[in-house]
């Protein structure tokens, strides 16, 4: 008898995940995101032979300026590994890894090609340290790539080459850059947000669009890589300045996330009870100084531990964020909205007097009732989870209370109310100010 063991011609060895087609990771994505990765890879493609056909070859001068500016975008990617990997570990949004200074450098002063391997080189190092799956590693450079040439071909198109050698002392040629440097940002802020957008995973533009915060740093590398790339033409030697400055803002860049982190709560993204209470006390302190009112909402999700003991832990964590994301959406974007226990959440209103904020909780509690989360469970597979509802405790300063103390003390109370009617309910405290 012969066996099906190793040698056996029974025997079917698996390849590794990475190394078989079928199982990919892009294949689980939708297939309107499938379709959309592959146009890009295409399109990013085409760029590039469409640019390297247009443009003189690499000469001489390309060659070193492509050397040094590869060597200090090495020097640079090898000190930030480690806070690279922090900053990787804290994120939750798309990731700006400040590698835009050396790529749009490049974009300024080097050939098509050259263009290129600067960005593969930035690319691959990144990949092995964030071992993200293949389709995603491919998105990525496919993106840089791609707002890259663009960037090039408007500057080829406006400058009248696409090598800006001369382009200082001049307001024109400054203003050419500016475009580029626009090109380059717009073509690379697209490309991710309409991915985010077909997942389906994000419905507020903050998510899809990226925050004024993460835009503001893509933006800032793209000014150093101006820097960098008139360093190149103008005194080469320069460049490896913007090592240790890198450097510098990427720590920097680093000690805020940290900063962000410790006031956000990681399941929802809102802010933790820590957060919460030293952004009220600045909102409860200006109300004071302004003599403006501010209402505040407890807010409670009933039988919450019903989901986990049925579900499972994962499907309560969905749930928490479906709500999360139904309370940033109704409210506005200066109201101060925190997880402040396991399923209980407060949302201060700065300006809003009793009705408001009645009106408010009113307008979250409708909405959370029409929330279905469907979710994975083991063994089932998908389950739909709807029929939320909330129980909200809700105040308003200076009415009932003239501390944040007593402020929070009194929507609790207002909040043990509507729990006791039956919950699902608003309950508002009405009162005289505490003396």
């Amino acid at each position: 008898m012969i066996g099906r063991g190793a040698g056996g011609k029974g025997h079917r060895r698996q390849l590794p995940r990475r190394w078989s087609p079928r199982r990919w990771a892009l294949w689980s994505q939708r297939p309107r995101v499938i379709v959309y990765l592959l146009a890009v890879e295409a399109a990013a493609l085409v760029s590039v032979v469409t640019m390297a056909v247009d443009v003189p070859p690499p000469g001489s001068d390309q060659w070193w300026r492509f050397g040094l500016l590869t060597i200090c975008a090495i020097a640079h990617l090898r000190a930030s590994h480690g806070i690279e990997r922090r900053r990787r570990d804290l994120g939750t949004a798309p990731h700006i890894d400040l590698t835009s200074i050396w790529s749009f450098a490049a974009v300024l002063v080097l050939h098509p090609l050259l263009i290129l391997a600067v960005i593969g080189v930035l690319r691959v190092d990144r990949w092995f340290l964030a071992r993200r799956p293949p389709f995603r590693f491919l998105l990525s450079a496919a993106s840089h790539v791609l707002s890259a040439m663009l960037a090039a071909a408007v500057l080829h198109t406006v400058a009248g080459s696409g090598l800006m050698t001369g382009w200082y002392g001049s307001a024109s040629a400054v203003a050419t850059v500016g475009v580029t440097g626009a090109t380059y940002f717009v073509v690379q802020l697209l490309v991710i947000s309409v991915v985010i957008l077909l997942a389906g995973a994000e419905r507020r533009w903050s998510a899809v669009l990226g925050t004024a915060e993460a835009n503001a740093l893509e933006a800032a590398t793209i000014c150093l890589g101006c820097f960098a790339g008139l360093a190149l033409v103008q005194a080469p030697l320069l460049l490896v300045a913007m090592v240790p400055a890198a450097l510098v803002v990427h720590r920097t860049v680093l000690i805020r996330q940290l900063q962000t982190a410790a006031e956000e709560d990681p399941k929802t993204c809102l802010l933790n009870a820590a957060g919460w209470r030293k952004r009220a006390e600045r909102e409860v302190a200006r109300a004071s100084r302004q003599d403006q009112p501010l209402g505040l909402l407890v807010i409670d999700l009933d039988h919450f531990k019903r989901v986990n003991d049925v579900h499972g832990y994962l499907a309560g964590d969905e749930v928490l964020r479906a709500v999360a994301g139904v309370l940033t959406a109704e409210t506005r974007e200066y109201d101060v909205v925190g997880r402040v226990g396991g399923e209980e959440f407060a949302v201060l209103l700065p300006g809003t007097d009793a009705d408001g904020t009645t009106a408010a909780a009113e307008r979250i509690r409708r909405a959370v009732e029409q929330v279905a989360v469907p979710v994975e469970v083991s063994n089932v597979g998908t389950v739909v989870i709807d029929g939320l509802s909330l129980s909200i405790g809700a105040c308003c300063y200076p009415e009932v209370a003239t501390t944040l103390e007593q402020f929070v003390t009194c929507a609790d109370n207002a909040l043990f109310v509507a729990k006791e009617a039956g919950r699902g309910q608003i309950r508002l405290i009405r009162g005289q100010p505490h003396g």
